[in-house]
This record gives C-alpha cells, structure tokens and sequence, in this order.
C-alpha cells in the first residue's frame, strides 16, 4: 500500500514536471517567436528610415541644384520685361518663351516614392506617431507648394491664352511672379528637408 502510494505520488510528480515542461517550452518557443517578430519588425522600421532620409537627401540636393537656374531663368525673363518693344509675332511666343529656359523648367521630379511604399505598409504602425505625422506634413507640403507651382508654370506653355495676341507681357509677369514664388519655396523646402533628415539621423542613433 504504502509502495502503491509512492510510486502513484512519483507517477503525479514526473506527469507534473513533464506538464510543467511542456507548458514552458511552449511560452518559451511564443516568447522567441515574439522576440524573433519584433527584431525583424525593428529593422524594417530602421530600414524604412533609411530609404526616408536617403529620398529626403536627394530632394534637398536636387532643390539646391535648381536654385542657380532658376534664378536664372527670373533674370532672363525680368530682362524681357524690361525690353522695350515685345512685339514677338504670335506665332513665336512660345518659342520665345521656351528661349527664356534653354534646359526646360526642371530636368528631374522631386521624389516620394519611399513614403507611399512606408504609407502603404505596415511598418508604420511599429513607428512613433510624431514620426509619421512629420513625414506627413513634409510631404504634404513638398506637394502642395513646389511641385503645385511648377505644375502652375508648365500650364502657362501649353495655354491658348499665354500665346495669345498680344498677352506676352501678362505671360511674362505672372512667370515672374510664379518663379520668385518658386525660388522661395525652394529655400523653404531645403531647411524642411535639413530639419527632416536630423530627426531621422536621431532616431537612426538611438
């Protein structure tokens, strides 16, 4: 009796321990997982941070590159403006006009192909929401000043009324006034992107 009772105690203990074994290996195998889950989640956000300030860099870059030229182009048309006679025949005036820029407006857009895919993705959910709400406004207001005005100014060539008889002059002010707008918002945007980009090198050092 009293062996029956120690072996069936033994029996309870080794079900025990080997219940209590399996019970950890599985949260043991969970807590992995979730560790392994939140690594790979980690470098997706690193990686995606990555891809933001190397778009944003590029940006800034090809800004500080349009600058000069567009400074430029306001001379050349400041200059025709002040010409005393622009009796340019209708039929040239679009060709006058396209002399004013010999490279066209813009050789290259500005890119965010690197936040639609982040916006697209889930990995914005593992980032902080002042972060996103950042980039957001960065974005929104790289498309809703430059990128609206250069939009605004290539209308102006492919207008039936910015070639029309006699409104070269009108044509030529309100491309003064678009690119003194233009220049000014490029010089805006730099400072955006600057500030941009050191609170993702930030975020990258932590």
């Amino acid at each position: 009796m009293i062996f029956q009772t120690k072996k069936a105690r033994a029996n309870i203990i080794k079900v025990l321990f080997e219940s209590g074994l399996i019970v950890f290996s599985v949260l043991l195998a969970l807590f992995l997982s979730e560790m392994h889950s939140q690594v790979k989640k980690d470098q997706e956000r690193v990686r995606a941070l990555q891809l933001i300030k190397a778009e944003l860099t590029a940006n800034k870059v090809l800004l500080e590159q349009w600058q000069p030229y567009h400074r430029e182009i306001l001379k050349r048309v400041e200059l025709a403006i002040s010409s005393p006679s622009l009796s340019v025949e209708i039929a040239e005036q679009r060709n006058f006009i396209l002399t004013l820029m010999p490279n066209g407006l813009v050789q290259e857009m500005l890119r965010n192909a690197a936040w639609d895919a982040l916006k697209q993705s889930g990995i914005s959910s593992n980032m902080q929401i002042e972060t996103i709400s950042s980039l957001a406004a960065l974005y929104n207001l790289q498309a809703v000043s430059i990128e609206a005005t250069l939009f605004r100014l290539s209308d102006i060539f492919y207008t039936r009324e910015s070639v029309g008889k006699g409104n070269l002059e009108e044509t030529l002010y309100l491309m003064r006034n678009l690119l003194q707008e233009l220049i000014a918002q490029e010089q805006f945007m730099i400072e955006i992107y600057e500030e941009g980009i050191t609170e993702i090198s930030e975020q990258l050092n932590r």
